[in-house]
């Protein structure tokens, strides 16, 4: 199964716990693919996974393995729990060909999950937990980028990357507008397909140096996910990390976009889902609350993007205070730690996966 894997391009938690080096006896189907449209460029190769996927093939190669007291973890780390009709779908077909998901996890990037909850996803009782995919991936995606901090005359205060615009990103970017801080904030902005309203409200720009041009951007994950540019990065004071949910509050995914920010040891402060800070400290970082006040992590939807930018404006007045410096080096160095990433492993995951549960009730089909 690895090497059909391998073969679809596809890179998540297999590839994860290779880079820390961690055996597990764990059998992990890549379920991400169900997040693919017509328009990824990996559709292809993702859909011919699916089929493999739903083949009677796999289907009694995962009952054997069952029955030989195996866990199977279904991997949907590239997004958060919110509840996908393709993977829902994916669990009708399992119930209904008799898989016993006492023994199948469903794993998202959502810190919040608890699988000792008997809760339901889409209608069907299976137990969702934490695996906190960008955390490990990010450090090592990277490795083929200039991540090296220098000091240089910043031109910009803030710094705000939106590769998919989504409502909740869009509020934070019209709230600068209205502040007249978008003229000193270097922004990206190429595609507002994810946008319900105001489509119009922020012109679309990319920045200069982009490793492209144009929505494709947008559309390819396997090059431009983990794609950027350091100098925007040297060329700014803070970064306003505008996460992928703000509206969700049920969801703390943690992307990609913050842990660039820490790898550039850059200041930083979220604009994402109540709480987010609070669920970043527990993977071990630190943030500025010593320094800035942090309360907008707390604050209702209605106006903690404002906040954010309140506590963005505090924090640039002392971006490049010692203490500040001390903290992002610190988180650099944390997120860089293969032995740190191991142990929240552990801490998150593979503790909770031998837990011995209690039956689930059953669910409908």
């Amino acid at each position: 199964m690895k090497d059909v894997l391998k073969s679809a391009n596809i890179n998540g938690m297999i590839d994860d716990l290779s880079h820390l080096d961690i055996t597990h006896s764990l059998i992990i189907v890549e379920i991400n693919t169900y997040f693919s449209s017509p328009k990824d460029t990996y559709h292809k190769h993702f859909s011919e996974w699916n089929k493999y996927i739903t083949s009677i093939a796999f289907l009694e190669t995962i009952k054997n393995l069952i029955s030989k007291g195996n866990f199977i973890v279904l991997d949907a780390t590239m997004e958060g729990s919110i509840v996908n009709n393709s993977i829902r779908k994916y669990l009708n077909f399992l119930q209904s060909n008799n898989i016993d998901f006492n023994k199948v996890f469903l794993a998202f990037n959502n810190s919040t999950l608890d699988p000792s909850i008997d809760d339901m996803y889409g209608g069907y009782s299976i137990r969702s937990i934490f695996f906190p995919h960008f955390f490990i991936s990010t450090g090592y995606k990277f490795q083929l980028f200039n991540i090296e901090n220098t000091d240089t005359v910043k031109e910009y205060d803030f710094l705000c990357l939106n590769r998919r615009m989504r409502d909740g990103k869009l509020l934070l970017l019209k709230e600068l507008k209205e502040r007249d801080l978008l003229s000193n904030t270097l922004y990206s902005y190429v595609s507002d397909n994810l946008v319900t309203s105001d489509k119009t409200a922020i012109e679309k720009k990319q920045p200069e140096g982009d490793l492209s041009y144009g929505e494709q951007i947008a559309k390819d994950d396997e090059t431009f996910l983990y794609g950027f540019n350091p100098k925007w990065y040297q060329n700014c004071k803070v970064e306003i990390v505008n996460e992928t949910y703000y509206f969700e509050g049920d969801q703390c995914h943690m992307t990609e976009k913050i842990f660039k920010s820490i790898l550039m040891e850059k200041p930083f402060v979220v604009n994402s889902t109540k709480g987010f800070l609070k669920e970043l400290r527990k993977l071990g970082f630190k943030t500025f609350s010593s320094i800035i006040d942090e309360s907008y992590d707390d604050a209702d939807n209605i106006d903690r993007y404002k906040r954010v930018i309140d506590a963005a404006q505090e924090l640039v007045k002392y971006y490049d205070n010692d203490e500040v410096k001390e903290v992002c080096k610190y988180n650099k160095n944390l997120l860089l730690s293969t032995e740190h990433k191991r142990k929240i492993i552990n801490e998150v995951f593979l503790s909770k996966i031998h837990h011995n549960y209690e039956s689930l009730t059953k669910g409908r089909i």
